[in-house]
């Protein structure tokens, strides 16, 4: 049976969650609507388990994006030096831990990964982690819907292994409540991003939600509809129809995504896809902060799509109380506004062009324009029909 699998019972839980345990806890659900505070959190945490640091980390998400999770003070410094130093490549703990933890292994240890022995000579272990006394290790599993994390915990080979039974017990104690917070976490920042997507759809703008992990996770009714025809999604990326242009919107949401969320430079970036035969599609990115990039730093961005050929279609009732029109008068301005001409305005609704003629100059007295060009210009300006 692999380590940490045994469920703890409510007795084990009950007497391994100490106070300050508790205090973490609640700390940890502060921070989900405040980030700030997690580094304090994981401060007095990783202090009261005799830990020199710890974080959480997601599978699947590169190295560079996880210097956005929740991590302590210490542990964030070595962090840094290993970035920095490009010891990315040499993590014998993400190589062989994720593995473990994606078979069911609860708990993933250091004896786990790597022997006294490679632990003596690799460099990553003599140098990076014994400067920081960080060579020993335990990685809590925590699973959260499709998504699985861990709550990596370090300290230094002096100070022993985390796998002791009463430390073990602590750790499984503490994980059905972590992994009830990494949901709840999730919900709040997906009702967030619903919420932004939702608003795009109301100003007729296709928008798509791209996670921390580059994977397109929420559509609006309008990018749905341009699935299949101009943009798939395959393991979850987006891709352009064509691929001609998958490597510009690859670089695009890479751009994003490797944005330090407290950098000053959150300005979006743009792309023009060009469409064998038709007009180009416009993707703009733009970087989601706060809520919307959930406690837990995953910030991603929003891909805004404007499809030059879609349809928009001004709300009549607005077109009609903004200018006093008649419904007759509102039908034409809304087919002027679509491009139409006046023949097939006529034939469409059974009328003579002289009679749509009559029309559109009581509409343009009403509007106080001129010509055909300034009312379509003008209902152009104005909200679209909300769906």
């Amino acid at each position: 049976m692999a380590r940490g699998r045994r469920p703890a019972s409510l007795q084990e839980r009950a007497v391994c969650m100490s106070d300050q345990t508790l205090a973490f806890l609640g700390r940890c659900y502060d921070a989900i609507l405040a980030p700030d505070g997690w580094t304090a959190a994981l401060d007095i945490f990783t202090e009261s388990i005799g830990a020199a640091g710890g974080c959480f980390s997601q599978s699947g998400v590169a190295a560079d994006k996880r210097v956005r999770a929740p991590a302590s003070t210490r542990y964030q410094a070595m962090f840094r030096d290993f970035i920095g130093d490009g010891w990315a490549p040499h993590d014998m703990r993400a190589l062989r831990g994720w593995p473990l933890a994606k078979n069911g292994q609860v708990i993933v240890y250091e004896d786990d990964m790597t022997s006294a022995e490679e632990r003596a000579r690799l460099p990553i272990y003599t140098d990076l982690f014994a400067r920081h006394d960080m060579s020993m290790f335990a990685g809590l599993g925590l699973y959260a819907g499709d998504q699985v994390w861990s709550l990596n915990l370090v300290r230094a080979e002096a100070d022993g292994p985390f796998s002791a039974p009463a430390q073990h017990a602590a750790l499984m104690a503490l994980r059905p409540a972590l992994e009830r917070m990494l949901l709840y976490a999730e919900h709040l920042s997906d009702a967030a991003i619903t919420g932004a997507l939702a608003a795009f759809e109301h100003a007729a703008i296709a928008a798509i939600f791209i996670d921390g992990a580059g994977k397109a996770r929420l559509f609006n009714a309008r990018a749905d509809a341009l699935l299949g025809r101009d943009l798939t999604v395959s393991g979850g990326r987006l891709t352009v129809r064509g691929a001609n242009g998958s490597a510009a919107l690859a670089t695009l949401i890479d751009t994003m995504l490797g944005r330090d969320a407290g950098s000053a430079a959150t300005a979006g970036a743009q792309i023009v896809l060009r469409r064998a035969g038709r007009l180009p599609l416009v993707i703009d990115a733009i970087p989601v902060r706060q809520l919307l990039a959930d406690a837990f730093g995953r910030a991603g961005c929003l891909l805004l799509v404007t499809d030059p050929e879609a349809e928009t279609q001004a709300d009549p009732r607005l077109i009609a109380g903004a200018f006093n029109l008649t419904q007759r008068e509102t039908e034409i301005a809304g087919l002027l506004r679509a491009g139409r001409a006046v023949p097939p305005i006529a034939e469409t609704l059974g009328m003579r062009a002289s009679s749509v003629q009559q029309v559109i100059k009581s509409i343009l007295a009403k509007t106080g324009t001129n010509r055909q060009a300034e009312l379509v210009a003008l209902l152009n300006r104005l909200p679209p029909e909300r769906r």
